[in-house]
């Protein structure tokens, strides 16, 4: 038996084609036997999706069948009578995961035509499928719960045993199967995706990052820190209490006012309604780890965590969720209610009134409320609840049932306010305490809450598993050994006590991670983290009028387009970091990416810079053009206007006049510059400056008119379809790589020109100024980051008093070949007598060493350019370190 196995270009496949040659009628029964016993796939009832899983998939025997199949010595007549001959094979897959909930049972079942023809010459059997194709037989027997039809995996090969005679033989080897070509994001086709839940999850962590930056760069009014900590709280309580505990499990009963208490603040969390939630829990418990389970952990982490809420229900989720019932849940009216008008809920409820409040209450910003208040604390807490599916289902301990997937993790029971106990919750999942300790013992505010309604007479009917049958339970499927030890002991009134005041201190510093960040940016930086001004504005006519006016002065000098498309660039080099950790990366494409990006960065630090702003030297018209050209796919804008806020920069720097301001933060330096408009102040200043050299030079003015379809042609287009025309590349991660990923590195590189070589380094040359000497600009900027002397001395065309083989500047290496090849001329450069003079006067002479000699420097050169390569292809070294955990090829 000989196997071929075809895979397509575009789609991994799992299934397999296997052919078969009979050179003889004794043999044929054998060898059809064997075939069919080995061959176990299972498909879809289209016929189009296969997936092979020999080892839970044993077929039944069947050479009694087939032992029945008419021989070569028989007559032509009796062959006629046994032509047709029908096999069905029914397969019946039984799972028990657990006594109680966990019994389901699959069957499916399938036949497939066998016609078996006796050639009249030469007496040979020939076995012909559906489609009339010769020589070709089709045996197909079915999987059980784990079929996953053309819904969810895409594979278009066949499993077919070929018996032929020895002259047909070699034809038949030489047909290769036709494949489909089908366009897949990540593994699913797009029809399989909730695109309203990954553009809502997009513009809700666009709008996290952007109010973080926010936050952390503006003050805060003391009540808003304990307002959204508060509103924290409730959304939380409003899942694990609510739609978890109360709904989902039953596993206490409330009063009226507790369940429309729970129900709004469960709105809080932007979890959906507690009626879906509750659903989808129900089914979670019932089908666990398995393709019936909505959050199947066993897909993945992202997908347990957040991925679930990406994509459309498994079929096996919808047709075992079918056979749970929740008629309780449709007679509940305020759960009825919830669903009905959950998004205008939401809006109301999660984020207009937490809004507004601080606003009116305490005279906060609309834009800091707004992003702390309904954005920050929103996306917060959803991430903090979904650790349970998550992080509760792959890392931790399995004390209580070592069979299930779900596991007791700490982590988990301080984010999500005590549902960490996992295990302990999937083996009594209707214990409302969701823990086997008391909340006094361990971080558990849900339970309190629970304790302290049922105190007043809210809650009740809280049920609780009895000591005698966890003991029970963990005895037959549980770890005795680790519950002993570590649960069990019984330890002295004071160590408990003081066990679970300690574990309460820390559960509730860890549930606040979220605030450290901006709090600890702001101590750095020296901003105030809370003002004092705690003042309650008591005119709501004034407010509203000065929350218009907040309004139009935050968010009117904007600039809109830019930001969509920083937002994009960002969020796609995210998404194209994935796709390249996932699929195999052709070395030639690599190459061609960093040529690209050093290609890019020279055309910004030689053209756009030295050339146009500096004037600096002066170039031919071919090697203004190529500079032109390789300025384009940087994405920062046209050569022109980059010259043009460059001077202005150099001018004014570090004041109100400079577009750049650094004393403005370090964001703004960086990219935020790019985001609001200019000042009226800057465009004065600018307007003060003479631009004409710039408009008499044709190339950087035709290349300032026609900036955009430039870009999307020398940058987006080029870049994408050379490698899958040259190489076979991917489109998407040609795409990715030499697109996305390239332009946004290498923009962030030469951003820190603004940034940091105006806040961390050295000034040697006028320490009277901001700029300084940054090692690490010099590196990813390709040669750009002397910034205190190329300040002191902005017309010296090499940026640097070093030459070029001194230290890693290619940039003034290739400006040097220009100049040998008659490219470049009249490159300015900073007498020896005008730098010492300088030094003497505004610099610092004791930060200069005396002179090395010349092997010294060479060596000190070749380790400078070593390393500054190493450094400016970072980007590779986080992508390695991943495949190679993975276990995936780099490159191939």
């Amino acid at each position: 038996m000989k196997k071929k196995r075809t895979q397509s270009n575009e789609m991994p496949t799992t299934a397999t084609t296997t052919t078969t040659t009979i050179t003889n009628s004794e043999n044929f029964i054998t060898k059809i036997d064997r075939s069919i016993s080995s061959s176990i796939i299972m498909i879809d009832n289209d016929d189009d999706d296969i997936v092979g899983d020999p080892k839970r998939n044993p077929i039944l025997p069947l050479s009694s069948s087939l032992s029945k199949l008419p021989s070569v010595n028989d007559d032509y007549e009796q062959s006629q009578q046994q032509q047709q001959q029908h096999l069905t094979t029914n397969l019946i897959i039984d799972q028990n995961n657990n006594k109680d909930n966990l019994k389901f049972k699959l069957e499916q079942q399938q036949q497939q035509q066998l016609q078996i023809t006796i050639d009249d010459n030469q007496h040979q059997p020939s076995v012909n499928n559906n489609n009339n194709n010769n020589g070709q037989y089709q045996m197909i027997a079915l999987n059980d719960k784990h079929i996953e039809n053309d819904y969810y995996d895409d594979h278009d090969d066949k499993l077919a045993t070929k018996v032929t005679n020895s002259e047909n033989n070699h034809n038949n080897n030489n047909k290769n199967t036709k494949k489909r070509f089908k366009f897949t994001i990540f593994g699913y086709r797009p029809e399989q995706i909730k695109w309203t839940n990954v553009i809502w999850l997009l513009f809700t962590h666009t709008l996290l990052i952007i109010g973080y930056v926010y936050v952390s760069l503006y003050p805060v009014k003391f009540f808003t820190v304990p307002w959204i900590a508060m509103l924290g709280v409730a959304g939380g309580f409003g899942v694990s209490i609510g739609a978890h505990r109360l709904f989902a499990h039953r596993s206490f009963k409330a009063r009226w006012l507790l369940r429309f208490g729970l129900v709004l603040v469960e709105t809080l969390s932007m979890n959906g309604g507690c009626y879906s939630y509750a659903r989808d829990h129900r089914c979670h418990h019932k089908f666990v780890d398995t393709n019936g389970d909505p959050k199947n952990a066993k897909r993945g982490f992202f997908f347990a965590h957040i991925g679930w809420w990406m994509l459309k229900k498994h079929p096996e989720v919808i047709r075992m969720g079918q056979k749970l019932n929740h008629k309780d849940l449709d007679d509940e009216p305020l759960i009825v209610w919830q669903k009905k008008l959950y998004f205008p809920l939401f809006l109301l409820v999660s984020v207009v009134v937490p809004t507004l409040i601080p606003v009116y209450l305490w005279n906060e910003d609309i834009v800091i409320s707004f992003f702390m208040s309904a954005v920050l604390r929103t996306v917060v807490v959803v991430h903090h609840l979904f650790t349970v599916n998550s992080i509760a289902h792959i890392f931790g301990i399995r004390p209580y049932n070592k069979d299930i997937g779900p596991t007791e993790s700490k982590i988990t029971m301080y984010l999500s306010l005590g549902e960490g106990s996992h295990n302990y919750h999937h083996t009594f999942p209707y214990d409302y305490a969701n823990c086997e300790k008391k909340w006094w013992e361990v971080f558990n505010p849900s339970t309190l809450f629970v304790d302290i309604c049922s105190m007043i007479g809210l809650a009740y009917d809280l049920k609780k598993p009895s000591d005698r049958v966890v003991k029970g339970i963990v005895s037959r499927i549980g770890d005795p050994r680790f519950y002993e030890k570590k649960l069990m002991i019984q330890k002295p009134m004071r160590k408990r006590i003081i066990q679970g005041a300690t574990d309460w201190i820390i559960g509730t510093v860890v549930a606040g991670w979220a605030i450290y960040p901006p709090i600890l940016f702001k101590i750095v930086t020296g901003r105030p983290v809370i003002t004092n001004d705690i003042t309650i504005n008591t005119s709501i006519v004034d407010g509203k009028k000065n929350i218009y006016k907040k309004l139009y002065h935050q968010f009117g000098r904007l600039k809109w387009s830019n930001i969509i498309i920083i937002i994009t660039i960002h969020t796609l080099s995210m998404i194209g970091f994935v796709h390249l950790i996932q699929n195999d990366i052709n070395r030639y494409t690599f190459i061609f990416s960093s040529i690209l990006g050093l290609s890019s960065g020279l055309g910004m630090a030689v053209g756009g810079h030295r050339l146009w702003a500096h004037r600096s030297f002066k170039a031919t018209i071919t090697l203004r053009l190529i500079l032109a050209l390789l300025q384009v796919i940087t994405m920062n804008g046209s050569a022109y206007s980059y010259a043009r806020d460059h001077r202005t920069h150099h001018k004014y720097s570090d004041t109100d006049q400079d577009p750049k301001n650094p004393s403005r933060g370090l964001f703004y330096s960086h990219i935020g510059w790019w985001m609001v408009r200019k000042t009226d102040r800057v465009k004065m200043a600018g307007s003060k400056l003479n631009f004409d050299d710039l408009k008499a030079d044709r190339i950087c003015w035709l290349q300032h008119r026609f900036y955009v379809p430039l870009f999307i042609v020398f940058g987006l287009i080029i870049p994408t379809v050379l490698p899958y025309f040259a190489w076979n590349e991917s489109l998407w991660t040609s795409f990715y790589l030499c697109a996305i990923i390239r332009t946004t590195v290498v923009l962030h590189h030469l951003f820190m020109v603004n940034s940091i070589a105006h806040f961390f380094g050295h000034r040697p040359y006028d320490y009277r100024i901001r700029p300084t000497e940054n090692r690490l600009v010099i590196y990813l900027s390709l040669g750009e980051g002397n910034h205190n002397y190329h300040h002191t001395f902005p017309y010296d065309y090499s940026s640097s008093e070093k030459q070029a083989w001194e230290f890693f500047n290619p940039s003034t290496m290739f400006i040097d070949l220009c100049s040998v090849l008659g490219m470049a001329y009249d490159c300015k450069k900073a007498s020896r007598q005008v730098i010492d003079g300088t030094i003497k006067r505004k610099g610092i002479p004791a930060y200069f060493d005396p002179p090395k000699s010349l092997i010294f420097r060479i060596v000190n050169g070749i380790f400078d350019w070593i390393l500054g390569f190493i450094f400016a292809l970072w980007p590779l070294i986080p992508l390695i370190i991943i495949k190679f955990i993975l276990g995936k090829p780099v490159f191939i």
